[in-house]
Parts: structure tokens; sequence; C-alpha cells
């Protein structure tokens, strides 16, 4: 696909490096540095593009059906539920992600929180045991706690699987690592 115009909807963490190489995608591209205040601003800033990359803006079905020459979405961030990705594909619109770009960091994120209690040989319950969940569970491991898990889909681990509710009643802390979509919103 030859990308006649690229829009960068909104806020983004881009360095100039990466502007630059994003620059050699599209004949004509636009970078917006702030976040549109609504869809009737975010309509204009897309306006005729071929390829739009979304950063924190939760595109909506009307900005998509407002923009007929949208033929890519990005999405700078591993989840998306929080923008209408799913109708954009079934548009026939091209949509990505970054998956596991954020694992480490999540998992770094949910330790440095609780680094100042005694979590040795607590139960940690982990709701959903993707990527992430993964990486928290092995961490985990590390610091000496017990893991158990709920997922949709049973996984080949050496961990303890339970049910959804007894992740609530077995374990001192809970984390939720499930994405964000219909399914799983309003989860807990």
């Amino acid at each position: 696909m030859k990308i006649k115009k690229l829009v960068i909807l909104d806020k983004n963490d881009f360095n100039e490096k990466q502007k630059k190489e994003l620059k050699k995608l599209a004949e004509e591209i636009i970078i917006y540095e702030n976040t549109p205040k609504n869809d009737e601003e975010a309509i204009k800033r897309i306006g005729k593009a071929d390829a739009l990359i979304v950063c924190w803006y939760p595109l909506s079905e009307e900005c998509i059906n407002s923009c007929p020459n949208l033929k890519y979405l990005g999405v700078v961030a591993t989840g998306y539920g929080w923008l209408a990705a799913e109708y954009a594909a079934k548009k026939e619109i091209i949509v990505t992600n970054v998956p596991g770009y954020a694992t480490k960091a999540v998992s770094f994120f949910i330790f440095k929180q609780l680094e100042n209690f005694d979590i040795k040989e607590k139960t940690i319950g982990i709701i959903g045991l993707g990527k992430i969940g993964g990486k928290v569970a092995e961490t985990a491991n590390l610091k000496g706690m017990k893991v158990i898990y709920w997922n949709r889909t049973q996984k080949k681990t050496e961990l303890e699987a339970v049910n959804f509710d007894e992740i609530f009643r077995r374990a001192d802390i809970i984390v939720l690592q499930v994405k964000y979509n219909n399914e799983t919103k309003g989860i807990i």
C-alpha cells in the first residue's frame, strides 16, 4: 500500500529521529503534538488521510465513518480496547498495535507499588496470563510469592490455575492483566 497522507492524530512520544523515519513513509505527513478536544476536531485532523497513527485519542466509529480514505490504523500501544479498532477492522482497515513493548515496564510498575509491603510468601492472583501477566508471575516467583491465575483459556504452565471467584478468596494481591474490550469491560 502506497501511503499518500499519514496523520499522527494526537500527543505522542516520538523522538526527532523517529519522526524523520515516519516522514519517509508517506508523500505527506502531519504530526499533531496535542490531543484533539473532540471527535469533530479529530475528523478535521484526519481529513483525507489514508493512514492514521493514534497514541491516546479514543477514536470512535463516527470518526472512522467520517474518514472514507482511511486504509490503515496504527495504535501506539499494546491494548486498543478504548478505541473502535475492531470496528475499523470490520471496515477492512488494516489495524496494528505494538504488542509486548511495555511488558517489563508494567511488571516493574506493579512491584514498585508493592515495595513497601512484605510480599514474600504472599499469594498473588493474576487475572489474565498473557505476556504481561506471565512476566508478573515470573517476577512474583523471584520475590518468593505464590502465584495463582485465572485465564480465559488454560495455559501450559506449572502455575496453579483457579476459577475466577477463587482468585478473590485466596489472593492477598490481585492484578488485572487482561486487554480492555467488550468481553472484559466491568470484569471486576
